[in-house]
């Protein structure tokens, strides 16, 4: 039909070998990139007084951006905005099926990560990077400084009442639940084989 000699049947069988090398995680490193995309557009908006006026930028261009319009420390922006040029090269090397890159890419993501948050980074999923890198863009504690601040008063508490009884002083019965652990946001992991 298109009048160059275009063999479909090639062509199909060529689409059906690229069917049998997608990555098992490629959902969910698209996910997270797209979501990360949609959170760097909140962000702008909110540093730019006429965001709407920025229309058909890539993902680079609004990190880019994102770093130029930076309202906080410039340190903080470079460390951002490094991490998430590393995602989006692990996102471009799961789409163009080159898994060795794949794995490299997603080496030097978590390396990056590591200059933002430091614990877990070496094996961080890549939706733990994603809610960390978010995290990190906003004006509050992060998940894993929620869940230190939690550990440290459990373990306030936990050392008054030993000394209360190490001074035989009778603490009145309290009914305090246990604080729940705050868990990072797990992606569904999608079966595409």
């Amino acid at each position: 039909m298109a009048g160059v000699n275009y063999d479909s049947w090639e062509g199909t069988r060529r689409l059906a070998e690229a069917a049998g090398r997608i990555d098992k995680r490629a959902p969910e490193i698209f996910a997270y990139h797209a979501a990360m995309e949609m959170e760097i557009d909140v962000v702008l908006t909110s540093l730019l007084p006429r965001a709407d006026k920025l229309s058909r930028l890539g993902f680079p261009h609004k990190v880019s951006v994102l770093n130029a319009a930076w309202a906080g420390a410039p340190e903080a922006a470079d460390k951002l905005c490094h991490a998430l040029v590393r995602f989006n090269d692990l996102r471009n090397a799961i789409a163009h099926f080159n898994q060795r890159e794949v794995e490299a890419c997603l080496k030097k993501l978590r390396t990056a990560y590591a200059e933002i948050e430091p614990r877990g980074a070496a094996t961080a999923a890549v939706g733990e990077i994603a809610v960390g890198l978010c995290a990190f863009m906003g004006d509050t504690p992060n998940p894993a400084d929620l869940q230190a601040i939690s550990d440290a008063m459990g373990k306030f508490v936990n050392r008054w009442t030993e000394i209360a009884a190490a001074l035989k002083f009778e603490m009145p019965k309290i009914d305090v639940p246990e604080m729940p652990k705050i868990a990072t946001p797990k992606m569904p992991k999608f079966d595409v084989g």
